[in-house]
């Protein structure tokens, strides 16, 4: 009873004091515009007697503090990005949902307080919350970065607070870190010119934060490549986000400029390209030494690279170089392995690629150039994060920006938080596929609850954007996408492709209905109905069975959402194997989305052998070709712009041929296959204690591994083939196996702890597996 009553007045405190940073505490900044590091500091008195303290703090857009001269704790990147404020700009469309909100970070900090004086130090930086540094994207400019925080002091008498306030003491400092142009520290400035802080009369609502900011993931350490005078390039030997920690020595008012990259051009010297859409503005760190030892470590942006060039304009002394993989915290849980080695290389590419556009909270396309959470490129990618990662509360966020993104009409946009930019209506299908992919996994309604309402206004908002022939004209925006990013400039049909989305967003509300419901709506059906039917009737090519042109996936996006009258499945699916064995000689032609969707709807219907001829292609496009050279994936098949238009309907072509990102996580999208369907690792009924068996390549290839640590224990799946079929399965507690072998004759061997079943299988074999340790081989 003791115990209950403590935490039940721990937890009033700790309501009051939240109440307090809302209420109370004020936003502090700079008096004017500024892009420099803001520098706040608050002395406190603590008397004797003190039980303990906490602090509740919230800096936008980027913050770190220290207590007493001591970092309070290792997190960058905080507060998660959300859509802070409402932002009076005719470029944003009207929000469905009216709110606005930021994290604040609680921390306890009862070791770090003493007796008597006590100061707290906090810097504040820009981060997306006022970013200046690219001009003509004014729309997600927050106004002037700011803090607020409150220190709670807990007595057995009661408890003091301390708040930011006009009291809190400021120094504009001369040092700048922000999103996009990078660190600009002055280490001369060591005495700060404090005045008092200027309070900001605006609210925002804060909510508690479910993230403790990035983490160190790994550290890298680099071989010197070129010396020339004050010049020195190394190579760390990944490509990779985060910053260079090192010590600096050199004379008083010496500038050191650090240029990051990601690849070498054909000359030899780094190419600063691939960041930047103009091609001339590399990521890139400036420094003035004091003369004294200069430590320079990340601060409040986050470069992507692999390649470093240091140049200064005096002689100086580098010591100690390393560099920081900074990435989300999110700890790995999954693993893939193969005996084919351009599996392997597509996985752990894919990996590094991942976490490299995994910061603040969101994902993003790519870590440098834009650093935007678009819809399109973070669902793409949901299902091969989480087999590899427990990422539900990082999704469960993103989740969250994406409902709260949703436009007045329906609309889900291009990006969450709302940043504006490019995509199509499949960048929108994101409000079903990361709650489909969180309930899939974990079983918890509650991702379809809270889901529910936004997808049915999804839904809705395709009725405006047809004329009663169910087949969407445009989304009304400017950019309105088909596929992205196939190997030529995309061919693919953009009405008929976002008639398919439409119809899959139906089905998708229609699944979403049935799981809360319990049944399916009869009114969906019908919807979904004509909506086929309406596709049909346009745009399947009778004559030659093909969906439009039959280019570029677009047959295989009709069979794999189910489009086909059932008379003409056998017919199309002959069709698409013709097609990717003569016309495209076993090559993929497709871009970001429809390449898994291919890859997926081949290896389930009896073209295994033709998807396994597209992944192991060695020549352009393939996945070999992509990944040629790299240690993260690059953007497109050919590592060059292709040319595209914003939409079917744009008379005006964006010539390509320039150089384009290293380092974009989109068609590792594959990864979930190769769980899936190579190492045969099905989690998707999980939601139901089921694990699916269904290894689909074991006659192809010699062995594959993959393992997911879920919370009862790992499920595994391993085979080898070499000398006969060998099968290990692990079922962890609580949940039961479906195991499913194609094409498979003879007599096996099943073990489960020490006891042998003798099993025939006659083209294949079905069995149900109970939780434990099972073993499937050849007789003999």
């Amino acid at each position: 009873m003791k115990g209950k009553d403590t935490q039940t007045k721990g937890n009033h405190l700790q309501d009051q004091t939240a109440k307090n940073l809302q209420e109370k505490a004020k936003w502090i900044s700079s008096s004017e515009e500024t892009d420099k590091i803001l520098r706040f500091q608050k002395p406190f008195h603590v008397k004797k007697g003190l039980q303990s303290a906490s602090l509740l703090a919230c800096g936008l857009g980027f913050y770190d503090f220290e207590l007493n001269g001591k970092r309070v704790e290792q997190g960058y990147y905080k507060p998660d990005f959300s859509d802070y404020m409402r932002r009076n700009d005719g470029a944003l469309t009207e929000k469905a949902n009216e709110e606005y909100y930021a994290y604040y970070h609680t921390y306890e900090i009862s070791s770090q307080i003493k007796y008597g004086e006590n100061t707290l130090t906090v810097e504040v930086a820009p981060g997306y919350f006022n970013n200046t540094d690219v001009k003509d994207i004014s729309y997600w400019h927050f106004g002037r970065h700011r803090l607020k925080f409150v220190i709670a002091l807990y007595y057995n008498s009661g408890t003091e607070y301390v708040l930011s306030d006009e009291n809190c003491r400021l120094a504009v400092t001369k040092s700048a870190s922000t999103l996009y142009l990078g660190d600009r520290i002055d280490f001369t400035e060591k005495d700060y010119a404090y005045t008092s802080a200027s309070v900001i009369n605006e609210e925002i609502n804060l909510i508690p934060s479910t993230s403790y900011g990035d983490t160190v993931g790994e550290i890298f350490y680099p071989k010197l490549i070129k010396t020339d005078g004050n010049r020195q390039i190394y190579d760390f030997g990944q490509n990779h986000t985060g910053g260079i920690k090192c010590t600096v020595v050199g004379e008083r008012g010496t500038e050191v400029t650090v240029r990051y990259a990601e690849v070498k051009g054909n000359d030899g010297e780094l190419n600063f390209k691939t960041s930047s859409f103009d091609g001339e503005t590399p990521q890139t760190g400036k420094y003035v030494l004091s003369g004294k030892e200069d430590e320079i470590s990340p601060k409040f942006c986050w470069y992507c690279y692999r390649y470093i060039e240091i140049n200064s304009t005096k002689p100086i002394k580098v010591k100690n170089l390393q560099s920081l993989f900074i990435h989300a915290d999110l700890q790995k849980n999954g693993e893939f392995s193969c005996s084919e080695q351009i599996f392997n290389d597509v996985y752990t590419k894919y990996l590094y690629t991942q976490l490299c556009n995994m910061h603040a909270g969101v994902p993003t396309d790519c870590p440098h150039r834009e650093k935007k959470p678009y819809t399109g490129d973070g669902h793409l990618t949901v299902r091969s994060v989480t087999y590899s990662y427990d990422a539900e509360r990082f999704y469960a966020k993103w989740l969250k920006d994406i409902i709260d993104s949703q436009e007045k009409d329906g609309y889900i946009p291009h990006t969450a938080p709302r940043m504006g930019c490019g995509g199509g209506f499949y960048w929108g299908y994101a409000i079903i596929e990361v709650p489909r992919v969180l309930y899939q996994l974990t079983g918890n309604k509650a991702y379809i609850e809270k889901s529910y309402n936004a997808v049915k206004k999804w839904v809705e908002c395709f009725s405006d954007m047809h004329c009663g022939d169910y087949l969407p004209k445009n989304n009304g925006r400017q950019w309105c996408l088909s596929d992205w990013l196939s190997p030529e400039e995309v061919r693919v049909d953009t009405r008929y492709f976002n008639s398919v989305v439409y119809f899959l967003s139906v089905k998708g509300l229609n699944a979403f209905h049935e799981i809360l419901y319990g049944k399916p709506s009869d009114e969906l059906t019908e919807l979904a109905e004509r909506i086929r039917k309406a596709i049909n009737e346009e745009y399947f090519d009778r004559e030659h069975y093909r969906y439009s042109k039959g280019e570029q996936g677009e047959t295989a996006f009709a069979l794999w959402a189910g489009i086909p009258d059932k008379e003409y499945g056998c017919g199309l699916k002959e069709s698409l194997r013709r097609y990717y064995t003569e016309v495209t000689n076993g090559h993929f032609d497709t871009g970001i989305v429809l390449t898994p969707i291919l890859l997926e709807y081949l290896t389930d219907n009896g073209m295994k052998d033709l998807a396994l001829k597209l992944m192991m292609q060695t020549d352009y496009p393939s996945f070999a070709y992509l990944l040629e050279g790299e240690t993260t994936i690059a953007e497109h098949w050919s590592k060059k712009w292709i040319s595209y238009k914003f939409s079917e309907d744009s008379d005006f072509t964006v010539e390509g041929g320039g150089d384009l990102s290293h380092c974009h996580p989109m068609f590792g999208s594959v990864v979930s296959w190769l769980f899936e369907r190579v190492a045969g690792l099905d989690l998707r009924n999980a939601y139901k204690k089921e694990i699916r068996i269904k290894p689909q390549f074991t006659k192809q290839i010699s062995s594959a591994k993959a393992l997911k640590r879920l919370s009862t224990g790992e499920a595994i799946v391993e085979y080898n083939t070499e000398s006969g079929l060998y099968l290990r399965v692990r079922i962890p507690q609580g949940f039961k196996g479906i195991l499913e072998l194609d094409g498979i004759d003879g007599k096996f061997e099943l073990l489960n702890n020490g006891n042998v079943k003798d099993v025939e299988a006659k083209a294949g074999l079905s069995l149900e597996l109970a939780c434990g340790e099972w073993e499937l081989k050849a007789e003999g």
